[in-house]
């Protein structure tokens, strides 16, 4: 095969055959959650399309802090101390966990904006064009996988 008669690329601007079928909406914010482990191209592309993203994001970071919040709760209740690891923080181990539930809403609220913002920047030599809000929606429904 010759120069002149090489295969035609696939550029990123087309879509895959399916994607037009799987861009509807999904129901409700369970549907887009569980979505993301077991079907995130379809997710993914549904959210994109939904006018709804901003407030699923944010419910699903409120959800992994509530979670995580609680976890330390519990912990600092129970008298638990790191007993594995030294905490990088110079707080007494005894009362760790009392004062990370304290810590822990604001870490991942810098986290979740970091990890957006480095998305974000990683995906323009990718001929990436989303904007940093909607890369902020979608690091929202990631993030409690991680």
């Amino acid at each position: 095969m010759n120069r002149s008669q090489s295969l035609p690329l696939k550029t990123s601007d087309q879509q895959h055959p399916q994607q037009a079928q799987t861009a509807l909406p999904l129901r409700s914010f369970a549907n887009y959650y569980v979505g993301t482990i077991f079907r995130p191209r379809r997710t993914f592309d549904a959210l994109r399309a939904d006018e709804r993203r901003l407030r699923f994001g944010v419910l699903a970071l409120a959800l992994n802090i509530v979670l995580y919040t609680l976890v330390y709760v519990f912990l600092a209740a129970c008298g638990g101390a790191p007993s594995s690891f030294r905490p990088w923080l110079a707080i007494p181990t005894d009362v760790y966990y009392h004062y990370n539930q304290f810590f822990l809403a604001p870490s991942m609220m810098m986290g979740w904006i970091l990890s957006a913002g480095v998305a974000q920047l990683l995906s323009r030599p990718f001929a990436g064009k989303g904007s940093f809000e909607d890369m902020l929606r979608i690091v929202d429904l990631i993030s409690p996988r991680n």
